[in-house]
């Protein structure tokens, strides 16, 4: 499905066991155009699966977990303003956000 919205595009808010995007690959959502985050996770939150969106286009970050527990795995994230994954305020447990240093294109054909 498609989410775009004038704020977030889906807040999390002190909730527990929610699924945004699915485990199969066609079942995920096309979040974007959000004046804020594609997902923000707040407040508490845990056990939050991010998995099989495509999230670009947002004004902040695709995804943002503030204080707050997420996995977040297989999605695809592009033109956002802010950035891909931003963990702030000891989300998933202070562990470090991700970092590309390098990418590849390989052609064949």
């Amino acid at each position: 499905s498609e989410v775009g919205d004038p704020s977030e595009g889906i807040l999390i808010e002190n909730s527990t066991a929610v699924v945004v995007g699915g485990i199969v690959p066609t079942v995920g959502n096309d979040i974007h155009a959000n004046q804020g985050s594609g997902v923000h996770v707040v407040d508490d939150s845990s056990a939050v699966v991010i998995i099989h969106n495509v999230i670009h286009g947002n004004m902040l970050d695709g995804v943002r977990v503030d204080a707050a527990l997420a996995n977040i795995s297989k999605n695809s994230f592009y033109e956002n303003d802010g950035w891909g994954i931003r963990l702030l305020n000891s989300a998933n447990n202070s562990i470090a956000s991700p970092v590309i240093s390098s990418v590849s294109l390989s052609m064949s054909g």
